[in-house]
Protein backbone atom coordinates (compact mmCIF):
# COMPACT_ATOMS: atom_id res chain seq x y z
CA UNK A 1 0.00 0.00 0.00
CA UNK A 2 1.21 3.44 -0.97
CA UNK A 3 1.45 6.30 1.72
CA UNK A 4 0.71 9.31 1.05
CA UNK A 5 1.88 12.47 2.89
CA UNK A 6 -0.26 15.34 2.63
CA UNK A 7 0.95 19.02 2.71
CA UNK A 8 -2.06 21.69 3.04
CA UNK A 9 -2.65 24.32 5.62
CA UNK A 10 -6.50 24.20 4.71
CA UNK A 11 -8.23 22.28 7.34
CA UNK A 12 -10.81 21.72 5.04
CA UNK A 13 -9.16 20.78 2.03
CA UNK A 14 -6.45 18.49 4.16
CA UNK A 15 -9.38 16.56 5.27
CA UNK A 16 -10.98 16.02 2.20
CA UNK A 17 -7.65 14.83 0.11
CA UNK A 18 -6.63 12.14 2.83
CA UNK A 19 -10.52 10.93 3.10
CA UNK A 20 -10.10 10.29 -0.85
CA UNK A 21 -6.93 9.03 -0.48
CA UNK A 22 -8.14 6.89 2.05
CA UNK A 23 -11.21 5.48 0.33
CA UNK A 24 -8.94 4.57 -2.77
CA UNK A 25 -6.91 2.34 -0.49
CA UNK A 26 -3.76 4.50 0.33
CA UNK A 27 -2.17 5.37 3.28
CA UNK A 28 -2.48 8.85 4.59
CA UNK A 29 0.00 11.03 6.40
CA UNK A 30 -1.15 14.96 6.61
CA UNK A 31 0.64 17.85 8.04
CA UNK A 32 -0.50 21.11 8.03
CA UNK A 33 2.92 22.33 7.48
CA UNK A 34 5.85 20.73 5.83
CA UNK A 35 7.45 20.37 9.44
CA UNK A 36 4.51 18.54 11.01
CA UNK A 37 3.77 16.34 8.12
CA UNK A 38 7.48 14.98 8.33
CA UNK A 39 7.17 14.81 11.83
CA UNK A 40 4.02 12.59 11.27
CA UNK A 41 6.07 10.11 9.97
CA UNK A 42 7.75 9.17 12.55
CA UNK A 43 10.76 8.03 11.28
CA UNK A 44 8.94 6.43 8.06
CA UNK A 45 8.93 7.04 4.68
CA UNK A 46 5.98 7.80 1.85
CA UNK A 47 5.68 6.90 -1.40
CA UNK A 48 4.75 10.71 -2.46
CA UNK A 49 3.40 14.29 -1.24
CA UNK A 50 1.17 16.36 -2.21
CA UNK A 51 1.67 19.68 -1.16
CA UNK A 52 0.09 23.05 -1.35
CA UNK A 53 2.41 25.18 -3.21
CA UNK A 54 1.81 28.44 -0.93
CA UNK A 55 2.48 26.10 2.12
CA UNK A 56 5.98 25.23 0.59
CA UNK A 57 6.69 28.30 -0.11
CA UNK A 58 6.87 29.39 3.21
CA UNK A 59 8.63 26.51 5.01
CA UNK A 60 9.28 23.96 3.00
CA UNK A 61 11.81 24.93 -0.26
CA UNK A 62 14.83 24.69 1.56
CA UNK A 63 13.93 20.81 2.33
CA UNK A 64 12.50 20.02 -0.76
CA UNK A 65 15.52 20.73 -2.65
CA UNK A 66 17.00 18.59 0.52
CA UNK A 67 14.54 15.93 -0.91
CA UNK A 68 15.79 15.95 -4.59
CA UNK A 69 19.16 15.82 -3.76
CA UNK A 70 18.37 12.55 -1.77
CA UNK A 71 15.79 11.28 -3.97
CA UNK A 72 15.49 12.86 -7.03
CA UNK A 73 12.27 11.03 -8.58
CA UNK A 74 10.38 11.17 -5.23
CA UNK A 75 7.28 11.74 -6.46
CA UNK A 76 5.80 15.48 -5.55
CA UNK A 77 2.13 16.85 -6.43
CA UNK A 78 2.00 20.26 -5.99
CA UNK A 79 -1.64 22.19 -5.61
CA UNK A 80 -2.36 24.95 -6.49
CA UNK A 81 -4.85 27.78 -5.45
CA UNK A 82 -7.84 28.43 -7.17
CA UNK A 83 -7.77 30.82 -10.28
CA UNK A 84 -9.91 33.65 -7.74
CA UNK A 85 -6.90 33.65 -5.32
CA UNK A 86 -3.74 33.44 -8.35
CA UNK A 87 -2.17 35.16 -10.50
CA UNK A 88 -3.05 35.26 -14.74
CA UNK A 89 -2.11 31.71 -15.09
CA UNK A 90 -2.12 30.34 -11.30
CA UNK A 91 0.31 30.11 -8.40
CA UNK A 92 3.84 30.29 -9.96
CA UNK A 93 6.01 27.53 -8.54
CA UNK A 94 8.75 28.01 -5.96
CA UNK A 95 12.26 27.45 -7.82
CA UNK A 96 13.71 24.23 -6.61
CA UNK A 97 10.50 22.84 -6.09
CA UNK A 98 10.37 20.81 -9.33
CA UNK A 99 7.06 19.01 -8.97
CA UNK A 100 5.90 15.63 -10.27
CA UNK A 101 2.22 16.74 -11.40
CA UNK A 102 0.74 20.05 -10.21
CA UNK A 103 -3.11 19.89 -9.69
CA UNK A 104 -4.98 23.40 -9.34
CA UNK A 105 -7.97 23.93 -6.93
CA UNK A 106 -10.63 23.31 -7.07
CA UNK A 107 -10.37 19.53 -8.29
CA UNK A 108 -12.45 16.70 -8.52
CA UNK A 109 -11.64 13.58 -7.11
CA UNK A 110 -10.97 11.46 -10.28
CA UNK A 111 -8.74 14.13 -11.27
CA UNK A 112 -6.88 13.44 -8.29
CA UNK A 113 -6.87 9.87 -7.78
CA UNK A 114 -5.57 10.43 -11.72
CA UNK A 115 -2.92 12.73 -10.98
CA UNK A 116 -1.71 10.38 -8.01
CA UNK A 117 -1.42 7.66 -10.19
CA UNK A 118 0.54 9.31 -12.60
CA UNK A 119 2.83 10.59 -9.92
CA UNK A 120 3.60 7.12 -8.56
CA UNK A 121 4.65 5.85 -12.56
CA UNK A 122 7.10 8.00 -12.44
CA UNK A 123 9.24 6.37 -9.53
Amino acid sequence: MSRILVIENDQDVRDSVSLFLECAGYSVVEGANYQEGFQNLHGDTASAMIADIGTLAHDGQISIQHIRQQVSRFPIIALSGTMSHAQPGGNPIPLGLQPTCTLQKPFTVDELLETIQRALLHT
